[in-house]
C-alpha cells in the first residue's frame, strides 16, 4: 500500500485524488445513465459488469487493519476501481 501511495502522489491526478479522496457511490455515480453508454465505452461495460455480476456500488464493507487513514483511502479507492483498471 505505500508504494503504490508513492506512484500516486508521484502523478498531478493522483494527488489530486488523495487530497480530494473521492468515492464511488449512488450519490455520485447514476448507473441507469450509464447503462444507456454503449459498452465499449468505460462507463458502458464498468455499469454492464456491474449488473450482470450482481453488485452494488457502496455495499463493499469498510477497509479494516489499515491504521493509517491516507493508506486506508489507497486500499478503498483500489477495491473500488480495480475492475476498471
Amino acid at each position: 500500500l505505500r508504494r503504490l501511495r508513492e506512484i500516486i502522489l508521484s502523478d498531478s491526478v493522483g494527488l489530486r485524488i488523495l487530497t480530494e479522496k473521492p468515492v464511488l457511490n449512488l450519490d455520485n455515480i447514476k448507473m441507469d445513465s450509464l447503462l444507456h453508454l454503449e459498452p465499449d465505452t468505460v462507463g458502458g461495460a464498468f455499469a454492464l459488469s456491474m449488473k450482470v455480476h450482481g453488485l452494488e456500488l457502496g455495499t463493499r464493507t469498510p477497509v479494516r487493519y489499515v491504521d493509517d487513514t491516507e493508506l486506508a483511502y489507497v486500499m478503498q479507492r483500489y477495491r473500488e476501481i480495480h475492475d476498471v483498471l
